[in-house]
């Protein structure tokens, strides 16, 4: 993803700032070991997988942590470099 970032004409500080939010990409599907265990130990109920891609517990927390990263990032990387 960096070298397409890179060739399209992106500046460095911009791609490495917005690196760390797209890593929160991996908690998006229902398929991490750390949302099952989670959805496994919780007694309450409250932590879901769901039956469709993205009907779980997780999908909301990590669809705001990636775009406050990228933003914050790409902000960063703009006043920074």
């Amino acid at each position: 993803i960096v070298p397409i970032g890179l060739a399209a004409g992106l500046p460095v500080g911009v791609v490495t700032g917005m690196w760390a939010g797209a890593l929160g990409g991996v908690y998006t599907l229902p398929a991490n070991g750390t949302q099952i265990a989670a959805a496994n130990f919780d007694l309450t109920g409250t932590t879901k997988l769901g039956g469709k891609l993205f009907d779980h517990s997780f999908f909301v927390p990590m669809l705001v942590l990636s775009v406050v990263t990228i933003i914050v990032g790409a902000a960063i990387g703009l006043l920074l470099f």
